[in-house]
């Protein structure tokens, strides 16, 4: 008996702790890095969808209208995206020689 203890001390583990474990092994690799710095630039242009485009929720009810609905915010999206670029100041042109 490794302690004094009158009561048996115990150490639960999670069911699942081997899947979680393969899984933080997967998230140390480059491939993972890779993809979630890819899933980063998607997610900040659905955020940019709902905060600036105001696409916070569906107003039209079904699969096709939604579909429909982001058919048009994402244009939209873009030619917001493409105002902003062309009214940046123009920057010099430096080391060209």
């Amino acid at each position: 008996m490794c302690t004094p203890s009158s009561t048996r001390r115990t150490l639960r583990v999670n069911w699942y702790e081997n899947v979680r474990e393969q899984v933080r092994k997967l998230s140390r690799t480059k491939e993972f890095a890779t993809a979630r710095r890819a899933r980063n630039k998607i997610e900040a242009l659905f955020s940019e969808l709902r905060n600036q485009v105001r696409l916070r929720k569906v107003r039209l009810r079904g699969l096709r209208n939604a579909k429909e609905q982001f058919t048009l915010a994402a244009p939209a999206q873009n030619v917001k995206r493409l105002i902003r670029f062309l009214n940046q100041p123009k920057r010099p042109v430096v080391g060209m020689a």
